[in-house]
């Protein structure tokens, strides 16, 4: 989704390229590339597999929010992350046939 000023500065950019320009402030800004929706993440879905990635990793970890069968899992409790790895808990291991989706940030 772009992010657009309401306002426009008129003023021209100046010569010191260590400051910030009027440029910048003008420009259109594309935040699509800083959120994932309904990644699927990678790994075999046998109800042994409990260990997942994703092709990116949430910035920050806290904001995954990981669907099983359409059902929001807890972290520390069905899973945990480091990076952009997802080990789900013994417990909480993907059957034959599930479908996981994750949702994050990424930075």
């Amino acid at each position: 989704m772009p992010i657009t000023h309401l306002k426009h500065s008129t003023k021209p950019d100046s010569t010191d390229a260590s400051k910030i320009q009027p440029s910048d402030w003008n420009a259109i800004h594309d935040t699509s590339n800083f959120f994932v929706d309904g990644e699927a993440p990678v790994g075999v879905i046998d109800g042994y597999n409990n260990s997942f990635n994703l092709l990116a990793t949430p910035n920050p970890s806290s904001s995954l929010m990981l669907f099983v069968n359409g059902v929001l899992q807890f972290p520390n409790v069905a899973y945990t992350i480091v990076g952009n790895a997802i080990v789900f808990a013994d417990a909480y291991v993907p059957q034959t046939g599930y479908l996981l989706r994750a949702y994050y940030r990424k930075g």
